[in-house]
């Protein structure tokens, strides 16, 4: 009894978050977000799952992602709740809440700013969003909420994102 009232508190909750934020859907097909991906991030494995995605404008985005509080309640832990799974959680909240499937979950390497040496692996998502009436890729840090606009090597202003792999559903 106990877990189906916390499921429909969970229900109720998204339900609220959508009527209370006014946002347009936007659509592409699956072709021309790949097409997007290798203009704007270049060469990089792209596994798209869905025929079309559907997105919002970059400032909806931006209100929806504000109002998304994983990175306030979910705390970082090495191995158990890492960058994979706030960039797993988060494509998932975009879905499951506002029924928008725009958030990639992103693969890469981090880089230097200074010197461009790989520093490390980093899991992260890739945003579409319309920009300008354009639908346009940025990088999204779910840890953060920064939110930049997408090329082959993304400065974060912390470090340089290098995008290896996408993976869309």
């Amino acid at each position: 009894m106990l877990k189906t009232l916390g499921y429909k508190y969970i229900a109720v909750g998204q339900w609220w978050l959508r009527v209370t934020t006014k946002y347009q859907r936007y659509s592409v097909t699956a072709k021309t977000l790949d097409t997007l991906i290798r203009k704007q991030i270049g060469k990089c494995n792209r596994m798209l799952f869905d025929e079309v995605y559907y997105y919002t404008t970059i400032d909806s985005f931006r209100e929806m992602a504000n109002k998304d509080e994983l990175n306030s309640w979910m705390e970082w832990k090495r191995d158990w709740y890492d960058c994979d799974n706030f960039a797993i959680s988060f494509a998932a909240h975009m879905t499951e809440i506002w029924r928008l499937n725009c958030a990639g979950i992103a693969i890469g390497v981090t880089l230097d700013r200074k010197t461009k040496k790989v520093t490390g692996a980093h899991a992260y998502n890739i945003v579409l969003a319309d920009a300008n009436g354009k639908p346009t890729l940025y990088v999204y840090e779910p840890q953060t909420d920064k939110i930049v606009k997408a090329s082959k090597d993304t400065d974060m202003g912390h470090a340089i994102y290098r995008t290896v792999r996408i993976i869309w559903g």
